[in-house]
């Protein structure tokens, strides 16, 4: 460490702190930055071996990771595995840690056979060392439940899950509640438990609006970073309510996604000024007797988890024999309370899957509470207006279009990469190129590779075509005179005005 100032760790430290928090953010860039930085220093003060290297090589792998470098994540992987192992030794947890992060990267490439034991050795290793309701088994059960989901395995994958919510929700982590709740929604999709899938992913996205209700005073373009990086689980959950019909509970979670646009231009709310909101999607009746019994069961949780907490870190100084008699007392009543949650998420599996047609189709009926206010404000703006909201997913463009009467969806072939592709051309053509004759949308849907060739106003057909064809007619029967037009991804960079219907 000769000269190379004692402050220096310290700067390290801090300056991988704020780049996990940029990370958690969903700002890369900035994380990496700083990452590399930390790293580059505790090279240099402690050298190649040292727990602090180990610990900044896998924050960057992790990094490269979310951000689907593989290839330059695995070898950090790698080599902060051995330090730990050298260092600390194969059964501590943050050897597990690393082991764990490692497996993900295998089950992304499709390395099954890689990924399965070291799942399993870091799940045992985390048990073993820290207890089975640590936070970091719930993580390392929801990880494994994800490998076995992805193979189709849900007989494994459900009980994991299972076991892993009421960890995360005794917590007080809601970074790590809204991953399980998330993941246990996209298994009953693949269960084809779609009404429980809405329900838990209602939860998911319920608990990352707490979050950004948190995180309300920081800079906006934080705010934008955290919610960019989790918008595929307000997406997912949208899609879901569209394919069901429930449409109204669709536009509130799109409208989350956008809540200042929202509230500033739709709900025109006086006293919003500018602040962020902290909408929450709502629950039908059907729903909302078993949200009541869910959040009485996570208060109970939370509450035991808490005070358990308390308990533990008091344990340093030592208890007295009541507080030893209450920590006992509290360790069996948080395995009940456990059990109880378990036998909760099975009857309320059944019950969902076991509701009439008739009461599936009431489920969006019941959320109109918050579509007739909205129609009210169509109304208000003045003749002819509506509200078209888009929603770009992997196979196609969702649409909702919502006028003072009714409400309704519609969809675009289109899957996300063709429309990013089609509306940068588009862009470019506008700014650089020349105006050609219109020759339709055959050629560019049968000539993709060949782009450059394709003129300005095939372009604007190609997107009329997605954007606003679907919902001619609507509009022509509601005598739509004003579009009010919530956009998605490279939506937004669409000047709609250019867009060609093909008639001259």
């Amino acid at each position: 460490m000769a000269g190379v100032p004692l402050y220096c760790t310290s700067v390290a430290t801090t300056l991988n702190n704020i780049a996990i928090l940029y990370e958690n953010l969903g700002d890369y860039t900035r994380a990496k930055s700083l990452h590399q930085r930390a790293l580059a220093i505790q090279e240099k003060v402690y050298g190649s071996e040292h727990l602090d290297v180990a610990t900044s090589l896998n924050n960057l792998a992790q990094l490269y990771q979310a951000q689907a470098d593989y290839t330059r994540a695995e070898p950090l992987y790698q080599r902060a595995l051995a330090i730990f192992e050298k260092v600390l030794g194969a059964e501590h947890p943050d050897m597990a840690t690393g082991i764990n992060n490692l497996a993900r990267l295998y089950l992304n490439q499709g390395d099954y056979a890689r990924a399965e034991p070291l799942y399993q050795r870091a799940l045992a290793i985390f048990e073993n060392r820290l207890g089975r309701e640590h936070p970091k088994v719930a993580f390392s059960l929801n990880n494994l439940a994800v490998f076995y989901a992805t193979q189709g395995d849900y007989s494994r994958a459900e009980p994991l899950l299972q076991r892993a919510l009421p960890i995360a929700t005794e917590s007080g982590q809601p970074k790590l509640l809204w991953v399980v709740q998330n993941i246990l929604s996209q298994l009953f999709v693949k269960q084809h438990s779609l009404r429980a899938a809405i329900f838990f992913g209602k939860q998911a996205v319920n608990t990352l609006q707490s979050l950004r209700a948190n995180i309300s005073k920081m800079a906006k373009s934080l705010q934008q970073s955290f919610i960019k990086d989790k918008a595929d689980v307000y997406q997912y959950l949208a899609v879901l309510l569209i394919e069901q019909g429930r449409l109204p509970e669709a536009q509130q979670v799109l409208a989350m996604l956008k809540e200042e646009e929202y509230f500033d231009f739709i709900r025109r709310d006086a006293q919003a000024g500018g602040k962020v909101r902290s909408t929450k999607a709502t629950f039908n009746d059907f729903e909302q007797a078993w949200a009541q019994r869910y959040q009485a069961i996570n208060q109970q949780l939370v509450a035991l988890g808490r005070e358990l907490r308390q308990l533990k870190q008091k344990a340093l100084l030592g208890l007295t024999a009541a507080e030893k008699a209450r920590r006992k007392q509290l360790r069996a009543d948080m395995k009940v309370a456990k059990k109880a949650f378990i036998a909760y998420l099975e009857e309320l599996r059944k019950a969902f899957e076991q509701a009439s047609p008739a009461r599936a189709i009431a489920f969006g009926e019941k959320n109109l509470g918050r579509l007739k206010p909205l129609q009210s404000t169509l109304r208000q703006l003045g003749e002819g207006v509506v509200l078209v909201h888009y929603l770009v997913t992997e196979d196609k463009l969702r649409i909702i279009l919502t006028t003072p009467d009714v409400q309704l969806a519609r969809d675009a072939e289109v899957g996300e990469k063709e429309l990013n592709r089609t509306v940068f051309a588009f862009r470019d053509k506008l700014q650089h190129g020349p105006k050609k004759p219109l020759r339709g949308a055959k050629r560019l849907r049968t000539k993709r590779n060949n782009l450059r060739k394709t003129g300005t106003l095939d372009y604007a057909k190609v997107l009329y075509d997605w954007i606003l064809k679907p919902i001619e007619a609507d509009l022509a029967q509601a005598k739509a005179t004003t579009l009010m037009l919530s956009l998605d991804g490279t939506l937004r960079y669409v000047p709609i005005a250019a867009l060609f219907d093909g008639q001259p």
